[in-house]
């Protein structure tokens, strides 16, 4: 219950801070306008469009990877029972 309690107040705290450096309008100025927090520059359109994909597709590749690589693992581990164990015992 205090472990719980304490991360609780750890993520409150954490969320407090930001919100007292202004991240949540930093934030959406950048994916809304293109605006680099700190400086002057503004990323065009098509740069933004880039960098939105890229993050889009590396979320979705992790989740399918970790997806499928707990399948495959799965499937090793069953064939790796079906073996013969004298014969196949150091099989890795």
């Amino acid at each position: 219950m205090k472990q719980t309690l304490t991360r609780y107040s750890l993520v409150a705290s954490f969320i407090f801070i930001l919100l007292s450096f202004n991240v949540d309008s930093i934030l959406v100025r950048f994916l809304l306008a293109g605006e680099l927090p700190g400086t002057t520059i503004i990323l065009s359109p098509g740069g933004m469009l880039i960098i939105i994909g890229m993050i889009a597709v590396l979320s979705l590749g992790l989740i399918i990877s970790k997806e499928y690589g707990t399948k495959f693992e799965r499937q090793i581990q069953a064939a790796k029972r079906r073996l013969p164990k004298r014969r196949y015992s150091s099989v890795s």
